[in-house]
């Protein structure tokens, strides 16, 4: 994962905890194999993921943080979504998936929909990452990873695309995220 060379862990020590909303046990890991058929190159559990015990740790520890965060984490039925950025910006994303206020949501849609630009962040990266459970283990369902700028414009896009318009030719009001 980090690009070094170093020893592979059988096991990573922290484990995945909260995904019993979406059907996971109070604690899960993320890297494993307990059977002869997740076994890669003759290595046993965890150890056929190449993932050594530093990575192991920052990866369930950062995934630990993000789903007790309920500004950047959302469970829509059997999955659990979670977000981040690469570094301090405006949580408008957060405050259109929470709802914190009818005024945040108003103002991040009317922006989103509009020509006008929200605070500057085109430096700035958006990950967000779905993820289930199988199990004893957390599975990865989908991830993405793009500037928030183009996270912007795909949801400007996808509001476009899924617009409504009444019998005069206006647009009526529109859809939620989720």
């Amino acid at each position: 994962v980090c690009g070094k060379i170093a020893p592979v862990v059988e096991n990573v020590t922290t484990q995945v905890r909260g995904l019993s909303g979406i059907g996971g046990k109070s604690k899960m890991a993320l890297v494993s194999g307990n059977v002869d058929v997740f076994e890669r190159h003759g290595l046993s559990r965890a150890s056929g993921a190449s993932i050594c015990a530093s990575c192991g740790e920052a990866t369930h520890q950062a995934l630990n943080k993000l789903i007790s965060d309920p500004i950047r984490s959302k469970q829509l039925g059997p999955a659990k979504f979670l977000w981040w950025v690469s570094e301090p910006t405006d949580d408008f994303i957060g405050a259109l998936l929470q709802g914190d206020s009818e005024d945040a949501v108003r103002e991040v849609f009317d922006a989103l929909v509009s020509d006008r630009s929200l605070p500057p962040i085109s430096t700035a990266r958006f990950y967000a990452v779905s993820i289930g459970a199988n199990v004893n283990r957390v599975v990865v369902r989908s991830w993405i990873d793009v500037t928030l700028t183009e996270a912007i414009s795909n949801v400007r896009s996808w509001l476009d695309s899924v617009a409504i318009v009444d019998f005069h030719g206006d647009r009526i009001r529109r859809p939620g995220v989720w």
